[in-house]
């Protein structure tokens, strides 16, 4: 089952890191509202029933996240993720100017609402480490 695809619609792909116990979610283009929260809603239960406590979120190939997934994220997917013990979720975004502030912003209201590490990053390599690094 190692790097498994366990979601797939036409803008957005999720991979189960089997080895590494994660997942990686690819998002493309133009994401509809409706599939991101369906992206989440069955990552989260995938994770629920496999034990898995760390997700990425690669946006370097997305036009922009839809505002409610990300006002989802932080109103009722983290709560539950939390509740269940996700540990780090992790953004892989492009060397951004604005967008990086605006990831910058979310990433400290995130960390100080909830118990889940967040952080982003631009190099897929350096949030590997993040996510195998205990502290």
């Amino acid at each position: 089952m190692e790097n498994s695809i366990i979601y797939k619609e036409s803008h957005i792909e999720i991979h189960f890191e089997e080895q590494k116990k994660y997942l990686h979610c690819h998002w493309r283009g133009t994401v509809l509202t409706e599939e991101a929260l369906s992206a989440y809603k069955t990552g989260l239960q995938f994770m629920r029933k496999h034990n898995v406590l760390m997700w990425i979120d690669d946006f370097t190939e997305i036009n922009l996240p839809p505002e409610e997934a990300l006002m989802y994220i932080e109103h009722m997917w983290y709560p539950d993720a939390e509740e269940y013990g996700m540990k780090k979720h992790a953004f892989l975004v492009k060397n951004m100017g604005f967008e990086a502030e605006v990831f910058k912003d979310a990433v400290m209201l995130a960390n100080r609402k909830s118990k889940i590490k967040v952080d982003f990053f631009t190099d897929i390599e350096k949030i590997r480490d993040w996510l195998n690094n205990s502290d």
